[in-house]
């Protein structure tokens, strides 16, 4: 692929990445002065083929209505000549093989966190009838906040002229393909990725895949016919309940993997809370479901079978036939009941009072980013139930997450002295540098200008949480009153920066006056004020001249 700087509405600005098999860059939209990631791919001879056209068109318009938290956006694509290219959400950040080459192994709590994200993002995706098909470490971007997204789903890779390099099998793809893809079956469904992220939470707890070898063979062979270790076998300090889980992931069989993404998320919760209340193993197993009940009480009657089909002393000697629930056919009825159940348990849809306990208990036990653990519970609330009775509380949930988010976001970027990266944002932080100054007059007047100005916007969520955090501010700064006399407010923080000077703390009486030069250099009823901060922060140097 040759070398260049623009690519039709892109300017080039750096290679993203390592990846010798693809050619991702971080672009700007120059039009739209958009960051965005581009994937440059070679596309000979289509400049005149109207079908190939027609079909990349097709599987845009479908990757492009995939919108959700936890997957990296897709804005488009297009062909020109003898490339194409598609755009991406630009993510701040770093790979999940990055980080795991960092750290070598992540503690059981964040591969929960973690794994919550990815089965969010593949539940929306499999709703709607895409899967990824390619599914590893390097396709699972870490944001900067800690929000997890999958990156570069395609649709039917397998067919798709354009995902060649992602069909080609290598030592580490073959770590994350499921038994079925390595065997070559071309209608895989969405239990191929519930395999792959089985192999890569595995990997995250240990350190590495759970089935590795010097070749391709060698790996396909193992994920065939081996069965995959257990987490907990090699990690101390892995739940059970965790380690079953992945079990399950890896299962050879399909069907004998979680019914879906939304049933491994449940689990997850489920998993977190029998950790958080020191449940036993033993305790959990006879209070209720979880997915490591699946596996001990397979073992637990698999050994009562084996006890039942050794004859006791008693009955050797006097004939006697053991009692009915100590007989083969009862436990193994026992099992097939137990097994039947976990299956119908996995398949059973969530309440829509069940999805928002669960996601009120997450918000109401974490802080900070860990809070968007509750996301999947509320977006598939809304999914099952629209019109549902909780339906608005869950919205509202939804809004105050997204509006914590952004201010992560826009904190980030302030400490970074990174700038805005949207009108909303912009004139957010205009409002808020008045607001860190103390000049709640300024911040309030702001902060109602932004409103006025982007309330009837499109539906773009960004915008809507920098929207809703100005509202959120007005009704902080109403709820504590505010000063009526702007001059005043000014003239008392000259005298703070004045006091400050005086007692030899320069730096920050600087700050003062630089801030009042910012915030009111352009104001000319603050003028004189303006002057006074200016005269004390550049003083005027006096020259004597000799007579």
């Amino acid at each position: 692929m040759k070398k260049m700087s623009r690519f039709g509405p892109f300017a080039l600005e750096g290679r993203l990445g390592e990846d010798p098999n693809g050619a991702v860059y971080r672009a700007i939209h120059v039009a739209q002065s958009r960051m965005v990631a581009v994937k440059l791919f070679d596309a000979p001879l289509v400049a005149k083929n109207t079908a190939a056209k027609q079909a990349l068109v097709q599987e845009m318009d479908k990757l492009t209505k995939l919108k959700h938290w936890n997957i990296v956006g897709c804005h488009g694509g297009i062909l020109e000549q003898m490339q194409g290219c598609i755009a991406y959400e630009f993510v701040e950040g770093e790979t999940l093989k990055e980080l795991l080459a960092r750290r070598d192994r992540l503690a059981w709590e964040t591969v929960i966190d973690y794994a919550y994200q990815i089965t969010a993002g593949l539940e929306c995706a499999h709703e709607q009838g895409v899967v990824h098909q390619d599914l590893h470490p390097d396709k699972i971007l870490i944001g900067e906040d800690g929000t997890v997204k999958i990156a570069n789903f395609r649709v039917d890779r397998l067919r798709n002229p354009w995902c060649a390099s992602s069909t080609r099998l290598t030592i580490e793809r073959a770590a994350y393909r499921a038994p079925e893809q390595l065997a070559g079956e071309q209608e895989l469904t969405h239990k191929t990725d519930l395999y792959a992220l089985g192999c890569i939470m595995f990997e995250m707890l240990v350190g590495r895949p759970p089935f590795t070898g010097d070749s391709v063979e060698a790996i396909a062979r193992q994920h065939r016919e081996d069965e995959a270790p257990r987490a907990d076998g090699i990690i101390f300090e892995c739940p059970v309940w965790l380690s079953a889980i992945i079990g399950q992931l890896l299962e050879k069989d399909p069907a004998k993997r979680p019914y879906g993404a939304g049933a491994v998320s449940l689990a997850l919760c489920e998993t977190t809370r029998q950790v958080a209340a020191g449940t036993s193993t033993i305790a959990h197993a006879a209070g209720g479901f979880s997915t490591l009940q699946s596996r001990v009480e397979k073992d637990a009657a698999r050994e009562l079978l084996e006890q039942a089909q050794r004859p006791t002393r008693r009955s050797q000697k006097s004939g006697e036939q053991p009692p009915f629930y100590e007989r083969a056919w009862f436990l193994a009825l026992c099992l097939f009941l137990l097994i039947g159940g976990i299956g119908t348990w996995l398949a059973w849809p969530p309440s829509e009072a069940g999805l928002l306990r669960r996601a009120v208990a997450i918000i109401e036990a974490k802080e900070g980013v860990e809070r968007e653990n509750a996301r999947p519970y509320l977006d598939k609330l809304l999914r099952m139930y629209p019109d549902g009775k909780l339906a608005e509380t869950a919205e509202e949930h939804l809004k105050v997450l997204d509006m914590q988010s952004a201010q992560r976001k826009f904190e980030f970027n302030v400490k970074h002295g990174r700038e805005p990266k949207s009108e909303a944002e912009r004139l957010y932080k205009e409002a808020w540098d008045f607001e860190q100054f103390g000049d709640r007059i300024a911040a309030l007047e702001k902060y109602r200008g932004m409103v006025a100005v982007l309330v009837d916007g499109d539906e773009d969520a960004a915008r809507l949480a920098f929207v809703n955090l100005a509202r959120h501010k007005l009704a902080e700064i109403e709820a504590v009153g505010s000063d009526n006399d702007r001059i005043q407010f000014i003239e008392s923080r000259l005298r703070d920066a004045e006091k400050l000077s005086t007692q030899g703390k320069e730096l920050d009486a600087k700050k003062i006056w630089r801030g009042i030069i910012e915030l009111y250099g352009n104001k000319p009823e603050f003028q004189t004020l303006v002057e006074r901060a200016e005269s004390r922060l550049h003083p005027a140097v006096e020259v004597s001249v000799d007579s």
